[in-house]
């Protein structure tokens, strides 16, 4: 096999690796309140979910049974009654989405840092936006993602992404084939310039 074909078959297996367990959750409906400077959701239910092997679309019911909920402490800087508010640390915060049929169990908190914000912004005087990262387990699983959720005055949505998380044992093998390609490119280029 030749070095361009090496890491092309290389580059395949790790997105598709990646890739298979690529899930995404929308959820509509529920109530947000700003409970102790923080953010809650409450009463949200599943509209669609698609990368469990299938597609699934509840958009034409409420889908009874569905959940979708969080709760996020206060920002570290600006607040959630001002123009913008950050987190770059998160001292309590939840973050669940169940749904019967598909078997969905999640249940996590968010991972907001310096350098992956959960971040709140006021976008006019009956609506906001707030996106931020999570870690936590999907039936078992341990998975990371993030989730833009936005509030109207018409009502409510949003959006989760959500991935695996490798292993250790996972990255050290992946790191160990990635250092063997790297030896083989290196000695296959000393070859040819000889």
């Amino acid at each position: 096999m030749n070095l361009p074909k090496l890491f092309l078959a290389a580059a395949l297996l790790l997105g598709l690796s990646s890739s298979a367990f690529a899930t995404q959750i929308d959820n509509a409906g529920g109530t947000f309140t700003k409970v102790g400077g923080g953010l809650q959701l409450t009463g949200a239910h599943l509209t669609g979910i698609s990368g469990l092997g299938a597609t699934y679309d509840f958009s034409g019911s409420t889908h009874a049974g569905t959940t979708l909920d969080f709760t996020i402490g206060a920002p570290n800087t600006g607040s959630t009654s001002g123009l913008i508010g950050e987190w770059t640390s998160v001292p309590v915060s939840t973050f669940t989405f169940t749904d019967p049929i598909t078997s969905l169990n999640f249940s996590g908190s968010f991972s907001c840092s310096a350098t992956s914000e959960c971040v709140y912004v006021r976008t006019s005087a009956t609506s906001f936006a707030f996106s931020g990262s999570f870690t936590g387990t999907l039936n078992g699983v341990r998975v990371a993602g993030a989730t833009t959720q936005l509030h109207f005055s018409t009502g409510n949505s949003g959006t989760t992404q959500l991935a695996a998380v490798p292993e250790v044992g996972t990255l050290g093998l992946v790191g160990m084939g990635l250092l063997g390609i790297a030896g083989y490119a290196k000695r296959k280029f000393s070859a040819l310039t000889l």
